[in-house]
């Protein structure tokens, strides 16, 4: 009875093949029976062809494929190449569209950062990609910004203000702010967006 219970709790090595004990809370997650076999194991999937590794990882559905190996703090999907870790939608964009026009960035047009079906990537600039954030309201922009001082309303009514002549020494009293910020105001450093 004892020997039943002790090979229901082997498992076998997915490298050499040899039984191995494992605890039953790391049952599902121990395939390697050592580090040996697992280094050995990492190391002949690191030099398979990167087409082969990376689509093995990839979940495929209607719209989005989602990326389901390591993830970055960002969300965005991480694979090694070259001993180097990339973002997995961009390596996605170079194997099926090709290389990467040089300086752009890869904008998402699902929202989705594990994504990387390459017809959801567009290649774009960092202003694109920020225009891109503000139109579907993922960007806090004016009085939604967390370090608004003033309200759109406000900022309306100052520029009013300031275009018939009133000091800006007398608005940053008027609304209760550095007279730094009314001067950015004037010069359009502070924008109002819809």
């Amino acid at each position: 009875m004892n020997e039943t219970h002790q090979s229901d709790a082997e498992n076998k090595c997915a490298k050499c093949g040899a039984a191995f004990h494992v605890p039953p809370s790391h049952r599902s997650k121990r395939v390697y029976c050592s580090r040996q076999c697992r280094a050995a194991a990492q190391s002949e999937w690191q030099r398979k062809d990167l087409s082969e590794r990376f689509w093995a990882k990839v979940q495929k559905t209607e719209t989005c494929w989602t990326w389901t190996a390591a993830l970055l703090k960002t969300g965005y999907g991480s694979i090694r190449v070259d001993g180097k870790a990339m973002r997995a939608h961009r390596v996605a964009y170079e194997l099926a569209k090709g290389p990467i026009p040089e300086g752009a960035l890869l904008r998402h047009t699902c929202d989705n950062p594990k994504c990387v079906n390459p017809d959801h990537l567009i290649p774009g600039t960092k202003s694109d990609n920020t225009k891109d954030a503000i139109e579907r309201g993922q960007h806090a922009v004016g009085e939604l910004h967390r370090n608004a001082k003033v309200s759109n309303q406000a900022v309306t009514a100052i520029r009013a203000a300031l275009a018939a002549g009133v000091p800006g020494k007398f608005l940053a009293k008027q609304f209760g702010v550095d007279q730094t910020l009314i001067s950015q105001i004037k010069l359009n450093k502070k924008r109002v967006r819809g």
